[in-house]
């Protein structure tokens, strides 16, 4: 594993390398799994350097969270110490208690980094997922329907401020049309027939009725 951890910066901590460290055992010369990925993060912890992938520390993790030899799910509490950042491992067994993997370990780079990349690139360290954010800390732990081969959508409430939304509707939606274009035909309507004259019945008098019963 020595020759292994001949890397000079944080960026070539690539696949290759996490795949030979949480591999499965080979030649007793390389260690146990667990002597060997703790090695690659006291390695990682000696070198880093602000803006040199230090971030790629989370990748570590999510491996070292799905590793058999592992009792109990991975909880990484990442605490800021002026210009540095203090990184913390615990084992979460079944009834909540808390044990001590690792001793503390002191990254010389800011604590920003680590959350830029969980924000960006959460998939990246599945089943991994934040669970504490503040001004000076912030924890990963496992996501237990995740790392059950479970996944779960989780939607994140956005607000609209008043200021997005219009006062007056759309002009296609307005009660009030637009006049047509001057060039626009218009359809013309024939006027309606003059009604029929009418014809008045003759005048019948009364009077020559009568005449001549006298």
């Amino acid at each position: 594993m020595r020759a292994e951890l001949r890397f000079s910066t944080c960026f070539e901590v690539d696949d290759e390398l996490l795949d030979s460290a949480f591999g499965a055992a080979g030649d007793p010369a390389t260690g146990a799994p667990r002597d060997r990925a703790f090695a690659l993060l006291e390695r990682m912890a000696r070198i880093v350097e602000p803006k040199q992938g230090g971030q790629r520390i989370l990748l570590v993790l999510a491996r070292l969270a799905q590793s058999p030899w592992l009792r109990g799910d991975l909880r990484a509490e990442f605490t800021v110490d002026g210009q540095a950042t203090h990184l913390a491992l615990f084992s979460i067994g079944e009834k909540g208690n808390k044990s001590v993997l690792h001793p503390v370990l002191r990254l010389n780079m800011p604590i920003e980094e680590i959350v830029r990349f969980a924000s960006a690139k959460g998939a990246l360290i599945m089943p991994l997922e934040m669970d504490r954010v503040d001004a000076d800390q912030i924890s990963f732990q496992v996501n237990v329907e995740q790392h059950s081969g479970r996944r779960t959508a989780r939607m994140k409430a956005v607000r609209i401020p008043r200021s997005a939304y219009r006062s007056d509707p759309p002009p296609d939606f307005a009660t009030e049309r637009p006049p047509p274009p001057e060039s626009e035909e218009r359809p013309t309507i024939a006027p309606a027939p003059p009604p029929p004259p009418t014809v008045k019945a003759p005048e019948v008098s009364t009077d020559d009725v009568d005449d001549g019963w006298d």
